[in-house]
């Protein structure tokens, strides 16, 4: 089990064998590693939810409530995520994919930038703003196949349709959470923690799994995330883009 280790992203040395050499890779991202490309995360001091009630707009019950709102809500944030372009950090991880014998990214993420910038091996833990199911049916739709109704689309039962993204109280999809424990369980040598403080679960039950498993744990956070020390080899504070850099190197 880890004892964190607190170092300046400068002083690389004493780790770079470790992350060198490692053949199987996890990184465990959050909305941190997209801020550097213009979006803001959805919490911290500047979060979305500092402005929006997510019982409003990230519930079920909220979205029925007030569906044109929550509608227009997370079509603000696909203009914002369609305008966006990977930054240095996305373009090291899509560069390490192709280094590593084997690399996955699970990303609470739902802005699509991992894949923008070249990554293959991406799991959605919370879904992804490009797609759409029906709110009563719980299916996936097809947006073009959609009854537009003054602006609004519904599934072809009547239903309004929701992005396919995860709400609160809804539980991830199973098998994103399957595949991700399949590629840990039988060992992985390296994890990135990117950009996550660890507040969501179950999903931040990932980089710990990963670590009982053999992993360095790697945590790259502007703030100290609150994963304990015992699941975290190091903790670099900073920059993804800066401190993903000086690890490129």
């Amino acid at each position: 089990m880890a004892t964190a280790i607190y170092s300046d992203s400068t002083d690389l040395s004493l780790y770079k064998e470790r992350i060198k050499k490692a053949k199987k890779v996890l990184c465990f991202t959050g909305s941190g590693i997209s801020a550097e490309s213009g979006l803001n995360t959805f919490r911290g001091a500047k979060g979305i939810w500092k402005n929006f009630n997510p019982l409003t707009l990230a519930t079920k019950q909220g979205y029925l409530r007030n569906p044109e709102k929550a509608w227009n809500f997370y079509q603000e944030r696909k203009r914002e995520y369609d305008s966006a372009e990977p930054n240095l950090a996305h373009k090291i991880l899509a560069e390490m994919e192709g280094y590593y014998e084997k690399f996955l990214i699970a990303t609470q993420n739902i802005d699509g930038l991992h894949q923008k910038a070249g990554n293959k091996n991406v799991i959605e833990l919370h879904g992804n703003y490009n797609k759409y199911k029906c709110l009563k049916e719980d299916k996936p739709v097809n947006i073009e196949d959609c009854i537009n109704d003054n602006g609004m689309p519904h599934c072809k039962c009547g239903s309004i349709i929701r992005p396919d993204v995860v709400f609160f109280g809804e539980k991830l999809e199973q098998k994103r959470f399957k595949d991700v424990y399949d590629f840990i369980y039988n060992g992985v040598d390296l994890c990135f923690i990117i950009g996550t403080r660890g507040l969501v679960a179950p999903a931040n039950e990932i980089p710990i799994m990963a670590n009982y498993k053999g992993a360095f744990t790697v945590d790259i956070n502007p703030e100290i995330s609150l994963f304990d020390d015992k699941f975290v080899d190091l903790r670099l504070k900073g920059k993804a883009t800066e401190i993903l850099e000086d690890i490129w190197k």
